[in-house]
């Protein structure tokens, strides 16, 4: 037989066919252009309703011959990370490409303060350590009032943060212990007067079945989606010693849509459940609302945000499984950080999208990060990324409160 083979190593036709000399997976890499009046749109088929969905992010025929059929398993943490950075998730998990910045050197002298991270650490322990009650377990311990366990506590804490090398032996480090200390102190407290530290945790999976329709043929998916979050009496509870990210909020919204999910197939199982699992829905079953708890050092006051009860929460959670699947054919610009600075502004737009492509006057540069470099070593048109942005991002952000 004759056949005729593509002459440059990057056609296409090398990629595909019978004869293909390369993983065809490689050609997720290649940028397409999208047609905003005439998309590749993506179609979801709820197992349940039989309800027709449409999103914007297309997922290729490579990805759906690749992933047919397929059941398999993912945690909440999966979802966050690759929401969190798509590209980089993409490169590691699917490339096993791991860029490193070598534009960033160690410095070679002795720091005069502590960095950002490490007081953001010493402040979480902190917390953690008041509101789970990690304090001396000895006999002798018992007997001290609270406030003395939580001062033994802190003190010990502040000793090993002194010993850990992270904070420069100036005069000034336990006032800087202090001031951290206080920060958690503050918000241990603002989190208990509104009874929200007696948590309780709960591991939970379910089986979320939907199908997606490429516009040839309809393939059906079974994914098993596990969470381990803290529940206190109706509500779920989340908290950080500093202010939300993207990312936090995307936890809380999760973690309720995984627990009304959960619900909604027990409740159809109710006469067969064990009696474990007759507790937890019993327990579940009164759960309202997700809240989390965070501290603004600025200011020097607490903050709380909540998402009420969702409606539809398998149709929601099967838009976002969808994106990630096609973020696993794909690198897609859907981070996280660049949602956040779009809703935070009043007004995006490209040159505002570029100044924070480029600036690094206060933090890393949005485009100097190793994999949007090496994805996108331009800055792209915020015109074409902004709809699948607010696709992901809007349901997110819209059912949001905060509460006063």
């Amino acid at each position: 037989d004759i056949r005729q083979l593509a002459m440059q190593p990057y056609s296409k036709n090398n990629y595909l066919g019978k004869y293909a000399g390369f993983d065809k997976k490689w050609l997720a890499l290649v940028p397409t252009k999208r047609s905003s009046t005439n998309p590749n749109e993506l179609l979801l088929i709820d197992q349940q309703s039989n309800q027709s969905l449409f999103i914007e992010p297309d997922i290729s025929d490579i990805d759906i011959q690749n992933n047919e059929g397929q059941k398999f398993s993912l945690t909440l943490n999966d979802l966050t990370r690759f929401y969190t950075h798509p590209s980089r998730y993409f490169a590691q998990n699917k490339l096993a490409l791991y860029l490193d910045n070598y534009d960033e050197q160690l410095l070679d002298n002795e720091p005069f303060d502590s960095d950002h991270l490490s007081r953001y650490l010493f402040k979480e322990q902190v917390l953690s350590g008041l509101l789970n009650d990690e304090v001396n377990t000895d006999v002798e311990a018992h007997a001290l009032p609270k406030e003395q366990l939580q001062a033994r506590l802190i003190d010990t804490l502040k000793q090993q943060a002194s010993l850990s090398g992270k904070f420069p032996q100036l005069p000034q480090q336990q006032e800087q212990l202090d001031k951290l200390v206080t920060d958690s102190v503050n918000l241990a407290q603002f989190i208990e007067e509104h009874n929200a530290s007696n948590t309780q945790a709960v591991n939970l999976t379910i089986t979320h079945e939907f199908s997606l329709d490429s516009g040839v043929k309809t393939i059906g998916y079974s994914i098993d989606l596990s969470t381990k979050l803290q529940v206190c009496a109706d509500k779920i509870i989340h908290y950080r010693s500093s202010l939300p990210k993207m990312k936090d909020f995307l936890g809380l919204y999760l973690n309720l849509l995984i627990v009304e999910i959960w619900l909604e197939e027990k409740s159809e199982q109710t006469s067969n459940l064990d009696i474990t699992t007759q507790t937890l829905f019993d327990s579940l079953n009164k759960i309202k609302t997700s809240h989390g708890f965070y501290f603004d050092s600025k200011s020097q006051k607490s903050v709380q945000y909540c998402y009420p009860y969702i409606d539809k929460p398998k149709e929601q959670l099967s838009l976002l499984l969808a994106v990630f699947l096609q973020g696993q054919s794909q690198a897609l610009l859907l981070n996280s950080d660049l949602a956040q600075a779009f809703y935070k502004a009043k007004v995006f737009e490209q040159k505002h999208f570029e100044q924070l492509w480029l600036d690094d006057n206060n933090q890393q540069a949005f485009g100097r990060d190793p994999y949007i470099q090496f994805f996108w070593s331009n800055c792209p048109q915020f015109n074409d990324i902004q709809p699948q942005l607010t696709h992901v991002y809007d349901m997110i952000i819209n059912h949001r409160q905060q509460v006063k």
